[in-house]
């Protein structure tokens, strides 16, 4: 008798606690629910902010577009070079032009003046199309907009240690790779073989209004202890000693970086290419 009514009481007590840890898994999922829900809001607010700003900044690349035909158009009224040649895969010119002379039409002048740290504009076929900035280390635009918003979309980058700007033998430029496909998520896609060939120029008009039409050449899945993140950005033949296929008579290099997808968050994309002079 007393056995028997002392196990209801111990079936009561377990069913007690179960409920109790029931309600409390319960509450925990909720919030989590609620926080997910809140960090997916947040998320999607800020990358809409990023967007925004860089869409805006977009309306300038018209003007630079038709800035690089000029210049581009200037080498070959030099007679130095006809149009062919310079789209010959491999080869890449430069050229300073004093086009567009009046800074109320100079799209590079109000870049300058919007943020002092405007490095160029990169452009790369029609799916990448940003300032890039330099700052005086290389966290601040990991977070920040070209316009020196919070955001985690950041901004494109050139390593700090390029104190030459686009000038330096090894330039390296930083970009997210965001959910949202923005930023350098777009590079990813030099993993496959036939898109790089279709995509090999990469164009830069430097803050000075130099343009720069690199050659991509390589595209490699890295660690961020890579031999590439270390090097002497001054040193053109070490470079060309580790840089993966290297091309014969390369003057320059960028880099182009960014994290992948895999859980592994020392993994980097790199992408390599190369100008001519």
């Amino acid at each position: 008798m007393w056995k028997i009514f002392g196990s209801k009481k111990t079936e009561v007590r377990k069913s007690k606690r179960s409920l109790i840890v029931y309600m409390t898994a319960i509450t925990v999922g909720l919030l989590l629910l609620a926080m997910a829900s809140v960090d997916l809001i947040t998320g999607s607010r800020e990358y809409s902010e990023a967007r925004d700003e860089y869409d805006q900044l977009s309306e300038f690349y018209p003007a630079m577009n038709s800035f690089l035909d000029a210049l581009l158009q200037n080498v070959i009224e030099q007679g130095e070079e006809d149009e062919e040649y310079i789209r010959v895969p491999g080869f890449s010119r430069t050229a300073d032009s004093d086009t567009a002379e009046d800074e109320a039409t100079n799209p590079l002048e109000t870049l300058r003046q919007m943020n002092p740290d405007f490095a160029g504009w990169i452009s790369i076929g029609d799916f990448i199309s940003y300032p890039v900035v330099r700052g005086n280390d290389n966290d601040y635009y990991l977070d920040r907009t070209f316009t020196k918003q919070k955001n985690p979309s950041g901004a494109i980058f050139m390593d700090t240690r390029n104190e030459s700007g686009f000038d330096s033998p090894v330039c390296i430029l930083y970009g997210h790779n965001m959910k949202d496909r923005t930023m350098f998520a777009q590079l990813h896609k030099y993993r496959e073989s036939a898109f790089m060939e279709e995509h090999q120029d990469i164009n830069i008009v430097t803050s000075e209004g130099q343009v720069l039409v690199y050659r991509v050449f390589a595209a490699r899945l890295v660690t961020d202890e890579n031999r590439a993140y270390k090097l002497n950005f001054a040193d053109v033949a070490a470079a060309a000693r580790v840089f993966p296929k290297t091309p014969e008579g390369a003057s320059r290099f960028l880099l182009l970086s960014t994290c992948t997808n895999s859980s592994y968050n020392f993994e980097r994309l790199l992408i390599y290419a190369a100008l001519f002079e």
